[in-house]
């Protein structure tokens, strides 16, 4: 049992608390309260580690709890457990400061997962230091905003990679003082960042949820979603209550999106011809390698057979003539398969050095242009 981490069970249902609480103290210390005020209590005279808070109950509901629990700690973990399973209600709970969200009935081994998870995300993000690339685009702000979005998409051009295209957004949306979280999406992953490093579990489930809206934009509270193709958007903090300010975030916004949907693409296309063209460098190799294996073989079973036949020399002499016509016939193929195979090289390196040469500008000081 990991005495170190305490976890407060709140819920109403004195039934679930009892399973709850039962299967968490094989892991953990564990604690429970029947109320939301009673719960409020418990933390103030002792923290605990995660706060297990059902949604439904009759004092005061989770989210109320939480919202409290918000006022006093920012960065106590609180995983809200409900019946409720749609999008408003888990919409609900990452407003009041819910880090996660799991949906009544799960198996008791979801929940172990999602505890394990809080804890392992127990420790504070690390800030990432400002590269100079980073000071570039802050003082690319003084451009303008639509100055911001021209840039990035100047500079998106030369990304070849999800993560740098990630990094690129993030950095023009933190110029116009957004906090967001981005889905980026590839035929093979969706991969999801946030202004503050990395998402919680919350803003994960709400990210997949967005990425099936069916319109562009939606609104709720402070909060707007962008969803395109391959790309979407939650900006937390939108100024909602200047018409204009927000008007231009949101064409410049849609601009941006729009131009990083169409990047991601590309991506996705150079990374599918990278692979292709180093599966068919090593089919034609191994091609190439075993069909010299068979024609060393056949010519020792050739070699074989005639000494087991009662040639005379003449027909002998016919016979290794037809051989060796063979031989050089089908090593005048090989030698056009090797021509092949160095062209399906040099393509390949081609686009490999292309590949290194962009990741290496996008780490360069000083690598994003300025207009």
């Amino acid at each position: 049992m990991n005495t170190s981490v305490s976890i407060l069970v709140v819920d109403d249902s004195l039934l679930e608390l009892q399973m709850t609480v039962g299967y968490l103290r094989q892991y953990f210390e564990v604690h429970a309260s029947s109320s939301g005020e009673r719960a409020l209590e418990m933390i103030s005279t002792h923290r605990p580690s995660i706060v297990l808070l059902d949604v439904n109950m009759p004092d005061l509901d989770g989210y109320e709890v939480c919202r409290r629990i918000r006022e006093r700690d920012k960065h106590l973990k609180v995983i809200f457990v409900s019946a409720y399973d749609s999008t408003s209600e888990i919409l609900k709970g990452y407003t009041v400061g819910g880090n996660d969200y799991i949906v009544k009935p799960y198996e008791p081994i979801i929940l172990l997962s999602k505890i394990n998870q809080a804890i392992a995300d127990e420790t504070e993000f690390e800030q990432a230091s400002h590269s100079s690339a980073d000071l570039a685009m802050e003082a690319m702000t003084s451009f303008g905003e639509l100055g911001s979005v021209l840039t990035f998409l100047r500079s998106s051009f030369r990304i070849t990679t999800v993560e740098g295209l990630a990094n690129l957004m993030m950095r023009t949306l933190d110029a116009y003082g957004l906090e967001t979280c981005l889905q980026l999406r590839t035929p093979k992953t969706a991969i999801n960042f946030s202004h503050q490093g990395a998402t919680s579990p919350i803003e994960d489930e709400l990210m997949s949820r967005i990425s099936k809206m069916p319109g562009r934009f939606a609104e709720s509270g402070a909060r707007m979603f962008v969803n395109y193709e391959h790309t979407s958007l939650m900006i937390k903090n939108m100024p909602f209550d200047d018409d204009v300010k927000m008007g231009r975030i949101r064409d410049n916004i849609a601009i941006m999106l729009e131009g990083a949907d169409e990047r991601l693409s590309m991506i996705a296309i150079d990374v599918s011809i990278q692979e292709s063209l180093e599966l068919v460098k090593h089919t034609h190799q191994s091609i190439v390698n075993d069909h010299m294996v068979m024609i060393e073989q056949n010519m020792d079973e050739l070699k074989a057979a005639l000494l087991k036949l009662d040639l005379n020399n003449d027909q002998e002499r016919e016979l290794q003539e037809i051989i060796q016509n063979g031989k050089q016939a089908l090593s005048a193929n090989f030698e056009k398969m090797h021509d092949i195979e160095a062209q399906i090289s040099k393509v390949h390196e081609l686009v490999q050095n292309n590949l290194d040469s962009d990741k290496h500008a996008q780490q360069a000081p000083g690598s994003i242009d300025l207009f």
